[in-house]
């Protein structure tokens, strides 16, 4: 059995679930959405590209569970989380409205070892799946609670090697991962969707997305040297792109851009980060 999880108060009661967004905040969020979109969409053009090809990922980490219902509220949404406190807070506050159209849950965030059974039982997709070992613990894991994240392979690409806050498997690592993954998929333990990356952070103004073209192109180069029958539908899939380089990411192939800032700029600080309510365990009756 897994562990159950972490106690947790809503903002609102079900009912008044609504109410913690003014409509100044729904109509921004709206906006938002769309501006990021666009930005999609524009950046499918520009390389004659389907925009309908490339999944959007709303990151709500920084958010509290209101604002994500808000955003499912907008059409059939993604969603990621990149630690498990705030992740399992969503998952509980959604499951209090049942009523509500459930999204498709990313866990995009380092994994330690004994937390992986935790993320398994709960996303749908494991984007950070970066080491040898973690691959392995994962399709054992997944094997125990009769589950098949689909799963993303972390890359750290040689413009990464000296950020030592990234982590990723070495590209010449991957001829062993994709091994351990076929076997994986083939007990059914895993589906193996593609590869992840990500961009150097904090660079020069001047270089930055430069930077970020050349990683992701790298990281094309790289998926198009496996053996593509090995991955889910027949093609390997790449989850690569941010706010600030989505469209560097769609002009090398992504095919999954994982977004937050964009989407919750301008919302107020309410909104936007984790209050003691939310935290802390409800008090004795």
């Amino acid at each position: 059995m897994g562990r159950p999880l972490a106690p947790y108060r809503l903002l609102r009661s079900p009912p008044d679930f609504h109410s913690l967004l003014s409509a100044e905040s729904q109509a921004l969020l709206t906006a938002n959405l769309g501006e990021v979109q666009a930005r999609i969409s524009a950046a499918c053009a520009q390389c004659g590209r389907d925009p309908a090809d490339v999944t959007l990922v709303a990151v709500t980490k920084t958010v509290v569970p209101e604002v994500a219902h808000a955003l499912t509220e907008l059409g059939p949404m993604d969603l990621g989380e990149n630690r498990l406190p705030p992740f399992d807070a969503k998952l509980q506050a959604f499951k209090a409205l049942p009523e509500v159209s459930q999204p498709t849950w990313h866990f995009i965030g380092k994994i330690q070892s004994n937390k992986a059974r935790r993320v398994v039982e709960r996303a749908a997709v494991i984007h950070s799946v970066d080491s040898l070992k973690l691959l392995r613990t994962i399709g054992r894991v997944a094997s125990e609670t009769d589950r098949c994240p689909s799963v993303y392979l972390q890359v750290k690409h040689a413009t990464l090697q000296g950020d030592e806050a990234k982590t990723g498997m070495q590209p010449s690592e991957l001829k062993q991962a994709m091994a351990i993954a076929a076997e994986l998929t083939e007990a059914g333990h895993i589906s193996l969707a593609g590869l992840m990356a990500m961009a150097p952070l904090g660079l020069d103004p001047s270089i930055q997305k430069s930077a970020a073209a050349e990683t992701f192109a790298l990281h094309a180069n790289l998926a198009a040297s496996l053996d593509a029958g090995l991955f889910a539908g027949g093609t390997p899939r790449l989850s690569m792109g941010m706010t600030g380089d989505l469209e560097e990411a769609i002009a090398a192939g992504s095919t999954c851009v994982r977004v937050g800032s964009a989407l919750f700029r301008g919302l107020p600080p309410e909104l936007r980060n984790a209050t003691p309510a939310q935290t802390a365990p409800p008090t004795a009756p």
